[in-house]
């Protein structure tokens, strides 16, 4: 009535929620009031059915979005709205980002905290899903897009990031969300990925999570790593949620972290910092890796540190992508690294002397049929070099385990054990003798039938 109306005005201007002016307009002394007040009116059945987005709304959009949010909120059904908003993206091109941007208000609305009564994944309507498709394509428009995203953003409509748990599952959202105010982004998607891992429902949703952080680079490295280390509560699939975003990370600052959980108790968070530093590769990680198969310091868990980055080492060396294989000088230091391992010095680690020494096996098998011209025939020289000067060793442990990989490398070493045969020591010739005897290639009958006369009754 209109006494009720009168009364409700009297009230509102006596505390000071809205003015009256001399020419009878009505003003509000806080924007949120105005913008419940419109979103109230919209509201209403007979807006709700009618009102459609006409183009000075959307020339100013970042205006209201505000009362959209609040007007999405009254609603039981925001995705309809949303929907409404977008509309059939026919004839609308002018302003089509515009109009995303508001749908997304709607969309965002809808978002309910995994510890919540009501645990949903909100999926975008076809509409907004083949619209944000297209605006994520091209680089001109995603930049285009992020800004009215952020502006919409900072006049009051914050549900719009939380649409980024729904925007990040369309094709090309990566790039987009790192154009968006980073902070907000990476405080919201952490704060998902802790409350919703490890609840099947949101499993699809936590991988684009992970991949999306990955990408972010090296501003998310201290906040992964810190989650990545045992705590009171803390579940295992987080610590190992975070430990893949490090590995996605592309920086260098991420390979520390991933080396100290090599030492975790849970073999589960092991391997994962396994497969993160091999994915960080060679030109990050390989440097740091090969820093722990130095490491002789006695503690419980390095044998197992040692058949990690022995693992880490074989990936590298057999990499296939040329943008990330090992260069000769790298492979030379891997495998310089390696070989040491199957001397005296590592005895109390037999099984890692044993992947060792099958690692090498396996590389010399793989290497020794390239031809000549082959770069990986410069693999198979550095290879032997290595193998070769250890028979020269005081190590009697390197001396016999390297006799072994010669032999179970096969015949191809022949030659190359029969060139060092002409120019070496009594002792290196012993060895090299027992390696063709046990090999028995009748190419090496020429040089050790003449050597039946040796003076020296060992050889």
């Amino acid at each position: 009535s209109d006494s009720a109306n009168s009364q409700l005005l009297q009230l509102a201007l006596d505390a000071a929620l809205i003015d009256i002016g001399p020419d009878h307009v009505l003003s509000f002394h806080h924007e949120l009031i105005a913008a419940y007040f419109v979103a109230e009116y919209l509201s209403g059945p007979k807006n709700s059915s009618t009102f459609s987005l006409q183009t000075e709304l959307l020339e100013n959009g970042e205006h209201w979005s505000e009362p959209i949010a609040l007007w999405a909120g009254l609603l039981n059904e925001p995705l309809d709205l949303a929907e409404g908003v977008e509309g059939s993206g026919s004839g609308q091109v002018t302003f089509a980002l515009e109009r995303l941007a508001l749908s997304l208000v709607c969309v965002g609305v809808l978002w309910m905290p995994p510890q919540s009564d009501i645990r949903q994944i909100v999926v975008l309507p076809q509409n907004i899903e083949e619209a944000l498709s297209i605006a994520l394509q091209e680089r001109d428009t995603r930049q285009r897009f992020a800004s009215i995203f952020t502006r919409y953003a900072d006049k009051g409509a914050q549900e719009i990031y939380r649409s980024l748990l729904s925007l990040i599952m369309v094709e090309g959202a990566d790039d987009f969300v790192t154009l968006l105010e980073q902070d907000i982004v990476l405080e919201l998607l952490f704060t998902q990925l802790q409350d919703a891992i490890g609840d099947g429902i949101y499993e699809a949703q936590i991988k684009r999570i992970v991949r999306v952080l990955g990408r972010a680079g090296g501003i998310v490295v201290n906040r992964a790593a810190q989650l990545s280390l045992p705590a009171s509560g803390r579940r295992p699939r987080l610590r190992a949620a975070v430990i893949n975003v490090l590995g996605g990370t592309n920086d260098a600052a991420a390979v520390p972290p991933l080396i100290a959980r090599l030492r975790d108790a849970e073999s589960f968070i092991v391997e994962r910092a396994t497969n993160a530093l091999i994915r960080l590769g060679p030109g990050l990680s390989l440097a740091r890796v090969l820093q722990e198969v130095e490491n002789r310091a006695s503690e419980p868990l390095n044998r197992r540190v040692h058949q990690a980055v022995l693992l880490i080492l074989e990936r590298f060396m057999n990499e296939q992508d040329g943008l990330r294989q090992l260069s000769l000088p790298q492979y030379q230091s891997t495998i310089e690294h390696i070989v040491p391992i199957l001397t005296s010095d590592y005895q109390d680690e037999p099984e890692v002397q044993r992947q060792a020494q099958e690692i090498v096996v396996r590389q010399g098998q793989a290497l020794s049929g390239t031809s000549e011209e082959h770069v990986y025939n410069k693999r198979w020289n550095v290879l032997m070099d290595v193998l070769l000067s250890s028979l020269s060793s005081q190590n009697e442990a390197a001396i016999l385990n390297v006799a072994q990989v010669l032999q179970e490398i096969g015949i191809p070493v022949v030659p190359r054990l029969l060139d060092l045969l002409q120019n070496s020591t009594d002792n290196v010739r012993v060895h090299i003798i027992e390696v063709l005897g046990a090999l028995g290639d009748r190419r090496a009958l020429h040089v050790l039938l003449p050597l039946l006369a040796n003076k020296s009754h060992t050889i």
